[in-house]
């Protein structure tokens, strides 16, 4: 498996991980306001699936960045952003519409970003993605966004 380089003539798949990443603080934004109405409501269980959904876009937003330093993209790199694109769809649900909007367009900017990737790749290369790894991630985003809350007073709901 040979990486694709980001430079050159792979200009446009340098653009759509600029692009994938701007959304991805933009959402991350917009569910710091939501979480905080949730707060104000005193909903803890909302906060909690906010909180994992906002930890499972900065887990995206490390793997892209990381593509951007490293100046290559393979299917390999991004299986962790395809593991991500599930458990993203699964959260998504809990958001406020605009939140759910920019997830959609995020899910659909990662998938052009693997599409991409694996089509200079031969076909065997494409990882495969198990349930298991995507509830793994999801029980590890809660798990992570419950120890936020409790970390600010905050007493989530079991």
């Amino acid at each position: 498996m040979s990486p694709l380089v980001l430079s050159g003539s792979q200009g446009s798949l340098r653009g759509y991980i600029v692009r994938a990443l701007t959304e991805v603080r933009r959402a991350q934004v917009r569910i710091r306001v939501a979480r905080s109405r949730l707060e104000a409501l005193n909903d803890v269980e909302g906060v909690v699936r906010l909180e994992a959904l906002n930890e499972v876009l900065e887990r995206v937003a490390l793997r892209l960045e990381t593509l951007l330093v490293l100046g290559v993209a393979s299917s390999e790199l991004l299986r962790a952003s395809l593991v991500a694109v599930r458990v993203l769809e699964l959260l998504k649900q809990y958001a406020p519409p605009d939140v759910r909007h920019l997830v959609a367009e995020i899910q659909q900017a990662l998938e052009r970003i693997h599409s991409m990737t694996v089509s200079s790749e031969p076909l065997e290369v494409s990882p495969r993605i198990d349930s298991s790894d995507v509830e793994d991630v999801l029980r590890e985003a809660i798990e992570v966004a419950k120890a936020r809350l409790e970390s600010r007073g905050v007493k989530p709901v079991k």
